[in-house]
Order: C-alpha cells, then sequence, then structure tokens
C-alpha cells in the first residue's frame, strides 16, 4: 500500500442518510485509531489503539471490548509518539496530527487501489 492510499476520512464519516447518526460501521473500508488512557484515572502513558471499521467513540469501545482492538504505540505525555507498529499511511497521519491527546481519534482509508 503506498501512502497516496491513504486518507484520513474526519468524524463522523457516515451520514444519517447512510447508516445511521453516530452508528458505528464495522467494514467500513478504514480503520479507526484511537488515543486511550489504560488507566481509569486518564493518566498516561496513553496507547495508540486501531480496528478495522468506522468506530466513533473508540476510548468506550476500547474499554468494552479491548480484545477486539490492537495496540499499535504509545503517546507519550508531552503528546509524541513514543513508539508505533503500523502500516506507513496510519503511521504518517499519526505524525500529522502530532501533538496528539488522549481521546483523539482518526480514520484512515485502507482501500487498495492495486487490486
Amino acid at each position: 500500500m503506498s501512502s497516496q492510499d491513504a486518507t484520513t476520512l474526519p468524524l463522523p464519516l457516515t451520514s444519517p442518510s447512510q447508516h445511521g447518526q453516530g452508528e458505528d460501521v464495522p467494514d467500513a473500508g478504514c480503520v479507526t485509531v484511537g488515543i486511550v488512557a489504560p488507566a481509569l484515572n486518564g493518566s498516561g502513558p496513553f496507547l495508540i489503539v486501531a480496528r478495522r471499521g468506522i468506530w466513533q467513540r473508540p476510548q468506550q469501545s476500547w474499554r468494552a471490548e479491548p480484545q477486539r482492538w490492537q495496540e499499535i504505540g504509545l503517546l507519550g505525555g508531552d503528546g509524541r509518539i513514543r513508539r508505533v507498529s503500523t502500516t506507513l499511511p496510519v503511521w504518517q497521519e499519526l505524525l500529522r496530527h502530532e501533538p496528539l491527546a488522549c481521546g483523539h481519534s482518526l480514520q484512515v482509508s485502507i482501500n487498495n487501489h492495486n487490486d
């Protein structure tokens, strides 16, 4: 996948006419990346997690079903990425949005134009 295959999609991606307002869409051709706090008190370090599809509230979804999310990195208290293991397009989008904060989320298209 080249960096040209990725597109950052603003929240909410869905419209009421398509899926209902604020609805999650598991097979939307994108990945949702969220910054979540592993501790209930919201203190760092923060995890960078990802899940295929559109998830309007990544923090709540991750708390309810952590096994469905993949940890892809760590975020320092200064909002800078400390560690990340993901595709180049997702990494580039995360860097573009630095500094990040807990609660920040984005969606990146994973459509492959080489089909």
